[in-house]
């Protein structure tokens, strides 16, 4: 190997290069490939590999003509067909393992549990792993209820047990299985998304 160094301070080998591929100056369309067979247990012979095409940047570029789209959290099948079920409020974690997380609330049932398929997942031994509460918003009368899952585990706003449908005002405190979320709300008298 001779190791060579570019006037940009890029290293390269060159008994393999004739200037420097860093900078894409003539750098060769073909290279050999060699092998040490030993590495894969075989004796020790080199297999070459000829004539390995490498693209040049310029037909990098010409190919790439899409823009390049970020992608940030996870899509429901709705976003993925361009409808998106907004957010109508969150519950924030104050106390319990997950402290500081917030969980986005959508319209309709929102069910609580320790199972990753729960629209909220709670961590910790108490949380019952599918439907231990559910908060419900209600569109058409502008209301968050909490309700008792379908579970055996308890749930308490306020400190007073959930047995029914018990309406939610913003900054309740939510406790299941020993995480004490606080209710916030985005739809409320002041606003509510609109129906298309």
């Amino acid at each position: 190997m001779k190791l060579i160094k570019c006037e940009k301070g890029h290293f390269y080998d060159g008994e393999k290069y004739s200037s420097c591929p860093h900078c894409h100056q003539s750098a060769p369309d073909f290279e050999t490939v060699s092998i040490q067979a030993n590495s894969f247990g075989a004796d020790d012979e080199t297999v070459s590999i000829n004539e390995v095409k490498r693209p040049s940047i310029k037909e990098i570029s010409a190919s790439d003509d899409e823009k390049t789209i970020g992608f940030f959290g996870n899509f429901s099948e709705d976003e993925e067909d361009g409808r998106v079920d907004p957010c109508v409020g969150w519950l924030v974690c104050i106390e319990g393992s997950q402290v500081g997380q917030d969980f986005k609330l959508k319209s309709g049932n929102n069910s609580i549990g320790r199972d990753k398929s729960m629209d909220i997942c709670l961590k910790g031994e108490e949380v019952s792993r599918i439907k231990h509460s559910i908060i419900t918003y209600d569109p058409k009368n502008n209301i968050f209820l909490a309700l008792p899952g379908e579970s055996h585990g308890l749930s308490y706003v306020n400190d007073n047990i959930v047995v029914s449908a018990t309406v939610l005002k913003k900054g309740d405190r939510i406790e299941i299985g020993g995480n004490i979320l606080i209710f916030v709300p985005l739809c409320d008298e002041n606003f509510q998304w609109k129906k298309n």
